[in-house]
């Protein structure tokens, strides 16, 4: 009788055992599950800012359309890159710099001295 009470008190061992093994795991597994979700939320906020973004550089982006479809915006745009004129006017073309027309003396840009002459000057005074 002895070796049955204490067979089954090892089987009782081990089903507690499993129990608390199967609990531990179920523990860690929901800890994780939790953690997946609280993050997501996390990447809901992210993407809903970019959204918000998103959403006001297409409204602007919208506006300047509107703006460049205008018949006066479109007439402008085509004058200026396939130079056309109306008739009696005369299209100017200036360069991006103009020469110096004055005839002033160019400035000439002081001449940088070694470091050892700069030593020079400065224990000299």
């Amino acid at each position: 009788m002895v070796v049955l009470y204490t067979g089954r008190m090892e089987i009782r061992k081990l089903i507690g055992a499993a129990i608390g093994g199967v609990m531990i795991w179920l523990i860690v597994s929901l800890s994780r599950n939790i953690w997946h979700l609280w993050s997501s939320g996390a990447q809901v906020e992210e993407a809903e800012a970019q959204l918000r973004v998103l959403a006001r550089e297409n409204y602007e982006l919208s506006q300047q359309a509107q703006i460049a479809e205008r018949p006066e915006n479109i007439e402008k745009e085509i004058r200026e890159k396939l130079y056309l004129n109306k008739p009696g006017e005369t299209v100017v073309m200036l360069p991006d710099k103009l020469p110096n027309l004055q005839g002033e003396a160019k400035k000439e840009e002081p001449v940088e001295l070694p470091n050892w002459e700069k030593w020079i000057i400065k224990f000299r005074r």
